[in-house]
Protein backbone atom coordinates (compact mmCIF):
# COMPACT_ATOMS: atom_id res chain seq x y z
CA UNK A 1 0.00 0.00 0.00
CA UNK A 2 1.31 3.42 -0.91
CA UNK A 3 -1.87 5.53 -0.82
CA UNK A 4 -1.19 8.26 1.77
CA UNK A 5 -4.84 8.43 2.90
CA UNK A 6 -4.96 4.69 3.62
CA UNK A 7 -1.65 4.81 5.50
CA UNK A 8 -2.77 7.78 7.59
CA UNK A 9 -6.06 6.04 8.40
CA UNK A 10 -4.13 3.11 9.86
CA UNK A 11 -1.93 5.51 11.87
CA UNK A 12 -5.01 7.37 13.17
CA UNK A 13 -6.73 4.13 14.19
CA UNK A 14 -3.67 2.47 15.73
CA UNK A 15 -3.03 2.17 19.44
CA UNK A 16 0.49 0.79 19.67
CA UNK A 17 3.64 1.97 17.94
CA UNK A 18 6.72 -0.22 17.71
CA UNK A 19 9.72 2.09 17.58
CA UNK A 20 13.19 0.95 16.57
CA UNK A 21 16.19 3.03 17.61
CA UNK A 22 19.94 2.56 17.47
CA UNK A 23 21.65 1.60 20.75
CA UNK A 24 25.34 1.72 19.92
CA UNK A 25 25.86 -1.05 17.38
CA UNK A 26 22.57 -2.82 18.17
CA UNK A 27 18.90 -2.11 17.45
CA UNK A 28 16.59 -1.23 20.34
CA UNK A 29 12.85 -1.81 19.86
CA UNK A 30 9.98 -0.70 22.11
CA UNK A 31 6.18 -0.81 22.02
CA UNK A 32 4.68 2.59 22.89
CA UNK A 33 1.37 4.41 23.11
CA UNK A 34 1.35 7.22 20.58
CA UNK A 35 -0.63 9.88 18.79
CA UNK A 36 -0.62 10.80 15.10
CA UNK A 37 -1.26 14.19 13.53
CA UNK A 38 -0.10 16.11 10.48
CA UNK A 39 2.48 13.59 9.27
CA UNK A 40 4.08 13.14 12.71
CA UNK A 41 3.98 10.55 15.48
CA UNK A 42 4.10 11.65 19.14
CA UNK A 43 4.86 9.81 22.36
CA UNK A 44 5.81 10.84 25.88
CA UNK A 45 8.62 9.58 28.05
CA UNK A 46 10.66 10.30 31.14
CA UNK A 47 13.38 12.93 31.02
CA UNK A 48 16.07 10.28 31.50
CA UNK A 49 16.47 6.70 30.40
CA UNK A 50 17.71 4.42 27.67
CA UNK A 51 15.14 5.54 25.08
CA UNK A 52 16.12 9.22 25.39
CA UNK A 53 19.82 8.32 25.43
CA UNK A 54 19.38 6.42 22.16
CA UNK A 55 17.42 9.25 20.53
CA UNK A 56 19.92 11.88 21.61
CA UNK A 57 22.75 9.83 20.11
CA UNK A 58 20.90 9.13 16.84
CA UNK A 59 17.57 10.73 15.93
CA UNK A 60 16.88 8.38 12.99
CA UNK A 61 14.20 5.80 13.81
CA UNK A 62 12.05 3.14 12.20
CA UNK A 63 8.47 2.38 13.22
CA UNK A 64 5.59 -0.01 12.71
CA UNK A 65 1.86 0.17 13.48
CA UNK A 66 -0.42 -2.82 12.87
CA UNK A 67 -4.16 -3.27 12.96
CA UNK A 68 -5.46 -6.81 13.37
CA UNK A 69 -8.74 -7.05 11.49
CA UNK A 70 -9.49 -10.74 12.03
CA UNK A 71 -7.80 -13.92 13.18
CA UNK A 72 -8.73 -16.95 11.09
CA UNK A 73 -8.69 -20.44 12.57
CA UNK A 74 -8.81 -23.72 10.69
CA UNK A 75 -8.67 -27.45 11.16
CA UNK A 76 -5.17 -27.62 9.66
CA UNK A 77 -2.14 -25.43 10.44
CA UNK A 78 -2.01 -23.94 6.93
CA UNK A 79 -5.61 -22.76 7.29
CA UNK A 80 -4.73 -20.39 10.15
CA UNK A 81 -4.13 -16.79 9.18
CA UNK A 82 -4.57 -13.17 10.15
CA UNK A 83 -6.26 -10.39 8.26
CA UNK A 84 -4.36 -7.18 8.98
CA UNK A 85 -3.29 -3.75 7.84
CA UNK A 86 0.09 -2.28 8.77
CA UNK A 87 2.34 0.70 8.19
CA UNK A 88 6.12 0.71 8.44
CA UNK A 89 8.39 3.67 7.95
CA UNK A 90 11.35 5.79 8.87
CA UNK A 91 11.53 9.15 10.51
CA UNK A 92 13.51 11.67 12.48
CA UNK A 93 12.87 12.19 16.19
CA UNK A 94 12.81 15.58 17.87
CA UNK A 95 12.82 15.85 21.66
CA UNK A 96 10.37 18.49 22.88
CA UNK A 97 10.81 20.10 26.29
CA UNK A 98 8.98 23.42 25.85
CA UNK A 99 5.79 23.50 28.00
CA UNK A 100 3.24 24.59 25.38
CA UNK A 101 4.62 22.20 22.75
CA UNK A 102 4.50 19.36 25.30
CA UNK A 103 0.85 20.16 26.05
CA UNK A 104 0.08 20.10 22.30
CA UNK A 105 1.85 16.71 22.04
CA UNK A 106 -0.06 15.29 25.00
CA UNK A 107 -3.32 16.51 23.43
CA UNK A 108 -2.49 14.62 20.22
CA UNK A 109 -1.76 11.45 22.19
CA UNK A 110 -4.96 11.75 24.23
CA UNK A 111 -7.08 12.36 21.10
CA UNK A 112 -5.66 9.15 19.60
CA UNK A 113 -7.37 7.23 22.41
CA UNK A 114 -10.49 9.40 22.64
CA UNK A 115 -9.46 10.66 26.07
CA UNK A 116 -9.73 14.08 27.67
CA UNK A 117 -7.24 16.78 26.70
CA UNK A 118 -5.73 19.59 28.79
CA UNK A 119 -5.57 19.91 32.57
CA UNK A 120 -2.20 18.17 32.81
CA UNK A 121 -0.48 18.36 36.18
CA UNK A 122 2.53 20.65 36.19
CA UNK A 123 4.66 18.08 38.02
CA UNK A 124 3.93 15.56 35.24
CA UNK A 125 4.77 18.08 32.52
CA UNK A 126 8.01 18.95 34.32
CA UNK A 127 8.98 15.28 34.69
CA UNK A 128 8.38 14.33 31.06
CA UNK A 129 9.35 14.97 27.49
CA UNK A 130 7.42 14.62 24.25
CA UNK A 131 9.10 13.03 21.26
CA UNK A 132 7.86 14.08 17.84
CA UNK A 133 8.76 11.85 14.91
CA UNK A 134 8.56 13.52 11.53
CA UNK A 135 7.81 10.72 9.08
CA UNK A 136 10.31 10.64 6.21
CA UNK A 137 9.00 7.54 4.40
CA UNK A 138 6.25 4.99 4.96
CA UNK A 139 4.57 2.16 3.19
CA UNK A 140 1.89 -0.32 4.12
CA UNK A 141 0.65 -3.82 3.67
CA UNK A 142 -2.70 -5.45 4.07
CA UNK A 143 -4.14 -8.92 3.99
CA UNK A 144 -7.91 -8.63 3.95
Amino acid sequence: MTDRQQLEEILRRGRELHLAMQDGDRPYLLPLNYGYADGCLYFHCARQGKKIDCLRANSHVAFSVSEIVQRIEGDLPCQWSTRFRSVVGNGTAEIIDEREEKIAGYDIIMRQFGGPVGSYKEKNLDASLIVKISIDTMTGKQSL
